[in-house]
């Protein structure tokens, strides 16, 4: 156990073990009254508190706050409006991908900041951000995200194998960096937006490599640190590590049970296949319990691969049940709101850019 412990252990005091890049200067006031700081949600009541109260002690305080509320059925909304944000809701399909392009239509006219909702900045987040954007010319920059959760062995397994911190020091066109800690200057898109294909992970990374395909600039800033306060478990993890490889075109089309066993073994050769990778590591470090994890992570990809057959197969068409002659009353629609707790509607959305073809197809 205790070697466990070691293997997942987060820093003391995040963020430290290097020189801060502070010194390079404090951003200009005007770049941070022109921010709108985003945070999209989806069921976030457990977190969405926290989260707002560290944006709160943030050294450099944002223009603008805005929660996404990405169909919550619990009490996300409302706590997000007693803690003084403004909240919007995601239009009716929801997802990661199209929250986020409608952050960067929400901040056209100025700079974007990303968290996540279970996301808690240090106080000096914003700020160094900010900074290196201004003094590097960067359409992108983000901070190191450190798991903050080891309670289940699902959260062990992400902490080891998925982790999103890139080290202690700032890397120049990093392959990508997490949605969940980013400044975007939209000035500097070239039209990239996220792809609404990924709805829970992963437009993250087809976002960046698109930026960097476009010729634009990323930048890793290590110094700028959020906790990631993520509940995971065996339940959720698998469709998570799973949505990473579904659309690469190395996997190809999935239309019939007989695909799936091609599919499933070219998502995990690829060379960047998260459990591949994991499965390699464990056996040269002879790390039985994360080593039942991958075996397990790796039989339910291929039920998820049926799931996805199932899925696509189209409903035959019901039956028109005969009516009598008694009955001349029209039944009435139900053309039901898409959400009990909807703030603001945001229409434009759906006009958006259409969806960049995914670059995680590159991953090989």
């Amino acid at each position: 156990m205790e070697r466990l412990r070691a293997e997942v252990a987060v820093p003391q005091e995040l963020g430290k073990g290097r020189p801060p890049s502070s010194k390079r200067g404090a951003c200009r006031v005007s770049a941070v009254a022109r921010t709108t700081l985003v945070i999209p949600a989806h069921n976030a009541a457990r977190t969405i508190g926290s989260c707002l109260a560290a944006v709160s002690a943030m050294d450099a305080r944002p223009g603008r706050v805005v929660v996404l509320d990405d169909r919550s059925a619990d009490s996300t909304a409302a706590l997000a409006r007693s803690a003084g944000a403004e909240v919007v809701a995601v239009p009716a399909d929801g997802g990661l991908g199209r929250a986020r392009n409608l952050g960067i239509l929400l901040a056209a006219d100025g700079l974007l900041a990303f968290l996540n909702a279970d996301c808690r900045p240090r106080p000096s987040w914003l700020g160094l951000l900010l900074t290196a954007m201004e003094q590097t010319g960067a359409a992108v920059v983000g901070g190191r995200q450190v798991e903050l959760r080891h309670g289940t062995w699902a959260e062990r397994w992400k902490a080891l194998h998925l982790r999103q911190d890139l080290g202690d020091q700032p890397i120049t066109d990093p392959d990508f960096l997490s949605g969940g800690n980013l400044v975007v200057d939209p000035a500097k898109l070239s039209g990239v937006r996220f792809d609404t294909r990924f709805c829970e992970a992963y437009e993250d990374v087809a976002f960046c490599r698109a930026l960097r395909a476009a010729g634009r600039h990323l930048l890793y800033e290590p110094a700028a640190v959020v906790g990631h306060d993520h509940n995971e478990t065996l339940r959720t993890l698998p469709r998570k590590v799973w949505s990473y490889g579904i659309h690469s075109r190395s996997v190809g089309p999935v239309t019939s049970i007989r695909d799936v066993p091609g599919a499933f073994l070219r998502m995990h050769t690829r060379p960047h296949d998260q459990v591949r990778r994991a499965l390699s590591h464990d056996l040269r470090c002879a790390r039985s319990w994360s080593f039942l994890i991958d075996m397990y992570l790796l039989a339910a990809s291929l039920g998820l691969f049926i799931q996805h057959v199932r899925q696509q197969k189209p409903k035959a068409p019901r039956r028109a049940t005969p009516r009598s002659c008694d009955e001349t009353k029209p039944t009435q629609g139900h053309d039901l709101p898409y959400h009990h707790g909807v703030q603001q509607q945001v229409p434009q959305l759906r006009n958006l850019a259409t969806p960049i073809a995914s670059e995680g197809a590159r991953d090989g």
